[in-house]
C-alpha cells in the first residue's frame, strides 16, 4: 500500500494535471528520470494497459519500480472514458475521488496497480507491478 501512495504522490507532485513547466523542460526528483515521448511506450508496465485512443503522448517518469505515462491534449471526458477501457481490460476500481476540476482513481488487477489522474488536458497513469 505504501508504494501505491507513492504512485499517487508522483502523479500529484511531478505531473498530475499541471504537467512539466514547458518553459524549462521536464525536471525530475532524485531517483526519477523524466523523458519526452511521441508514442505509447512498450515495456512490462504498459503491456498490461490499453493504449489511450485519444490525446497525444507527452512524457514518462521512470524509477524505483514505478513507471508513469502522461498524455496531453485529452479532454476530461476522454480521460474518464479511458477508465472504461481499463475496466474492459480487467482492472477494477479500488479507490477513487472526483471533483469539479480533476479526478483520481486507483485501478487494480492481478499483477498490477494503476493510479490514474484525470483533468482537462492531461491523463496521468502511474503503474506499479505487484507480482
Amino acid at each position: 500500500m505504501k508504494k501505491l501512495l507513492r504512485l499517487t504522490l508522483i502523479l500529484l507532485l511531478l505531473g498530475g494535471c499541471a504537467g512539466p513547466d514547458s518553459s524549462s523542460g521536464p525536471s525530475s526528483s532524485p531517483g526519477m528520470e523524466m523523458e519526452a515521448i511521441d508514442q505509447w511506450p512498450d515495456n512490462a508496465y504498459t503491456e498490461l494497459l490499453p493504449e489511450p485512443e485519444t490525446g497525444t503522448p507527452d512524457y514518462v517518469i521512470e524509477g524505483d519500480g514505478t513507471f508513469a505515462v502522461f498524455w496531453k491534449d485529452i479532454t476530461r471526458e476522454q480521460g474518464e472514458e479511458y477508465l472504461g477501457a481499463l475496466e474492459d481490460s480487467g482492472f477494477n476500481q479500488a479507490a477513487g475521488e472526483s471533483e469539479e476540476e480533476s479526478a483520481a482513481f486507483l485501478m487494480q488487477k492481478d499483477g498490477a496497480s494503476v493510479a490514474v489522474s484525470i483533468c482537462e488536458g492531461t491523463l496521468g497513469l502511474a503503474i506499479c507491478l505487484t507480482e
